[in-house]
């Protein structure tokens, strides 16, 4: 099991990278606990899911990202989906 030690530890070596990121976003998200974090986090927006394998809420406005799980759907896209996003067999 990855511990919170292991997870503050990888994010505070690479405070600006995507995985670190991300690792760091999920855990929080999940074990419903903030990391204390002694260094600063920065770097450009990423996205937490990849666009071409799932179907997921467009947000133009990415400053006001919400945390709340709630507010993040998405969906696997099926291999037909991935050839052509727009069919109509692959609406929600």
């Amino acid at each position: 099991m990855l511990g919170a030690d292991r997870v503050l530890a990888y994010v505070e070596r690479q405070p600006n990278g995507k995985y670190a990121r991300q690792l760091g976003y999920l855990y929080e998200l999940l074990a419903g606990e903030q990391l204390p974090l002694q260094v600063v986090i920065g770097g450009a927006y990423v996205d937490l899911l990849d666009a071409d394998k799932y179907l997921v809420a467009a947000m133009p406005d990415k400053s006001s990202v919400s945390c709340a799980p709630c507010a993040m759907p998405a969906s696997r896209r099926s291999p037909r989906c991935w050839r052509s996003p727009r069919s109509p067999s692959c609406r929600i």
